[in-house]
């Protein structure tokens, strides 16, 4: 082969090399300008997009606290013998107790010294009556109360506001969100930011979109990466994405990419985790201040227990459009209270 046709031959391979390429950065540059979310991992880097967007995102802790009152097994009292008498007399048998849980608020308005977080409400709800029954020997529930507990006070807090506490300016069960209030100093501190990326639309999310989600899974600040998934729920609002998430991980952000990075936009906050419930039977320690050694032998009463097992891999998503028509719903008393949310 003489030295022109390898200079023909090389010319030709450079030219469909160059086209090959041009090609896929032509592909690659409609796909960042087509104005949809994205697929797959983003192709510019977003670390200081993500310091930014960490410090408008807190730990928020809420705890319950009860008063326990506990009847002997021959009272045979029954729910419709409940009466504040009732209580009254059983004062002697009265103990307290709490229960706790926490997750992710973000802050999404300042006024003043004042801070509006939006969390999930299940965070802060605990019921304001528990109430537990003998059993038969079968271990089945009978109809006589042992304990009736009665909520007397929670506290939701903080660790950013002043003394630690947050109050409840709204709240919803069924849509679970809730927006929460506390004094934080002026002007905000360097670890504070408030989250002034835009609101997205769920409605556009499709099969394989990528999204960040934020959070404090068991306490900890963290960004994992997910893929939404779009069931026949009967909220079509709502979505599910493939995530890990854990405890704590409620309220988080759900951000996606509107054609190229740092475009995010917020889709959504985490609402829950699926989770199966078992029962084991274990030592009946209710101090739980005894360390046994596993494989020696027990002797004593033994209690059933129930374990929640969280299935890791599917997060339940509050889609932007619900949380947006709830803070519009509300909007004037956000107002009045001197809020105004950049809804864009």
């Amino acid at each position: 082969m003489n030295f022109t046709i390898q200079i023909k031959i090389f010319i030709v391979i450079l030219a469909v090399a160059s086209f090959s390429c041009s090609t896929v950065n032509k592909s690659t540059i409609e796909t960042i300008r087509d104005g949809r979310y994205d697929v797959g991992f983003p192709i510019n880097g977003s670390s200081d997009v993500f310091d930014n967007i960490s410090k408008s995102i807190k730990l928020v802790n809420s705890i319950a606290f009860y008063k326990k009152y506990s009847f002997p097994a021959n009272s045979k009292i029954k729910r419709e013998n409940i009466s504040t008498n009732l209580l009254t007399d059983y004062q002697t048998s009265v103990s307290t107790f709490n229960k706790s849980a926490s997750g992710t608020a973000t802050i999404i308005s300042v006024s003043g010294n004042k801070v509006l977080l939006l969390t999930c409400a299940h965070i802060l709800s605990f019921p304001d009556t528990m109430i537990s029954y003998f059993s038969y020997e079968s271990g089945i529930k009978s109809d006589y109360i042992e304990s009736i507990s009665i909520k007397v006070d929670q506290s939701n807090f903080t660790s950013f506001t002043e003394s630690g506490n947050t109050q409840i300016i709204l709240f919803n069960k069924e849509l679970d969100i809730a927006l929460l209030t506390g004094n934080v100093k002026i002007p905000l501190s360097n670890d504070l930011s408030v989250f002034r990326y835009s609101w997205g639309n769920s409605d556009e999310l499709t099969w394989g979109n990528f999204v960040y989600v934020f959070g404090f899974p068991l306490h900890n600040k963290s960004i994992v990466s997910g893929i939404v998934s779009k069931p026949e729920l009967e909220n079509k609002k709502n979505f599910v994405v493939d995530v890990s998430v854990n405890r704590g991980s409620s309220g988080g952000l759900v951000l996606a990419i509107r054609g190229a990075a740092p475009n995010f936009e917020l889709v959504g906050i985490v609402s829950s985790v699926p989770a199966e419930k078992r029962f084991v039977l274990t030592p009946n320690n209710p101090t739980r201040d005894i360390n046994f050694l596993p494989g020696t032998k027990y002797i004593g009463e033994m209690a059933v227990e129930q374990l929640d097992g969280i299935k890791y891999g599917i997060g339940r998503i509050v889609s932007s459009e619900k949380v947006l028509e709830f803070i519009k719903k509300n909007e004037s008393i956000l107002y009045n209270k001197g809020y105004i949310i950049n809804l864009n």
